[in-house]
């Protein structure tokens, strides 16, 4: 596997000469960029030799080197031999990459899912705890788990849906006439947009990439940017923790046939309700 590399450069220099950096592993450069034109610089033991004018110059640095896939990814060290300020690391990682963690530089990205993970932990504890429905702490963890890195609104009408109809359980036997058919009307209404959501939310796991939340600094997706004011003579190396993005299939394929076996006997437990009683009252005629 291969990863293309560049570095760019504003250096200004009161007089002209050579400029070394040190570019750990590199050993061939393409066509360096000094304003604008093309220079063929040679590299040996990782230090390449930029010639200077006394002016500001901007230089850009490609090469390609070759990598091992792993979880952490390395990037290459890289010694400017003098500090520097305003240094900006950009990485976009391919697409089939699911990225569980970052870190590095103040301003960069952060990786936001764990936080809602969190979040989703707790309430699944509290709703757990309702009496009387078929879902209890794991079976809504689970839920969230799965919801999470598309979208956690989509809990929302499952929620609804779940302690609505525990709301009619209860109330069964003093709804009057007119309450009861609009909760009958709105649970039916419910069922549907649950249904639709749980279905949505399982081929957007299966066929798209998961949604960690990561921002910071116009991060997003599989594109990273730190960013530093100053640093010293070497630049940052942050930490980007990544694994294939068939593990994130192969969990939500899990997810999937879960939750179509639990939907069995939450359906299950839903009509026993919904039919409880009359499931339409007509008023007498007076």
């Amino acid at each position: 596997q291969y990863r293309d590399m560049r570095l760019d450069l504003n250096l200004k220099s009161s007089k002209a000469g050579q400029y070394s950096i040190t570019l750990d592993g590199v050993t061939n450069l393409q066509p360096t960029e000094i304003d604008g034109k093309n220079h063929y610089l040679k590299i040996s033991n990782g230090k390449v030799f930029i010639p200077l004018q006394a002016k500001l110059q901007k230089i850009k640095l490609s090469w390609r080197e070759e990598i091992k896939t792993t979880q952490n990814y390395k990037f290459p060290h890289m010694d400017l031999s003098k500090h520097s300020v305003n240094s900006s690391i950009e990485l976009t990682l391919p697409q089939n990459r699911w990225i569980l963690w970052t870190d590095g530089p103040t301003l960069g990205p952060a990786v936001l899912l764990w936080g809602v993970l969190l979040a989703v932990l707790l309430f699944a504890l509290i709703l757990g705890r309702v009496k009387g429905t078929p879902l209890k702490s794991r079976d809504w963890l689970l839920l969230g788990l799965g919801v999470s890195t598309t979208s956690i609104l989509i809990m929302l009408p499952i929620v609804i849906w779940i302690f609505l109809l525990r709301f009619r359980e209860q109330k069964n036997t003093t709804l009057k006439e007119g309450r009861r058919n609009f909760i009958q009307v709105v649970l039916v209404i419910l069922t549907f947009v649950a249904l639709l959501t749980i279905i949505g939310a399982v081929s957007a796991g299966l066929l798209s990439n998961s949604d960690m939340m990561i921002v910071g600094n116009n991060s997003y997706g599989n594109y990273l940017n730190w960013y530093s004011d100053r640093i010293s003579t070497t630049l940052a190396e942050p930490t980007v923790i990544s694994v294939s993005i068939w593990y994130y299939r192969a969990l939500m394929l899990l997810w999937a046939i879960w939750i179509a076996f639990s939907l069995i006997g939450w359906l299950k437990w839903a009509w026993e309700v919904f039919s409880k009683g009359d499931i339409w009252v007509r008023k007498e005629n007076e």
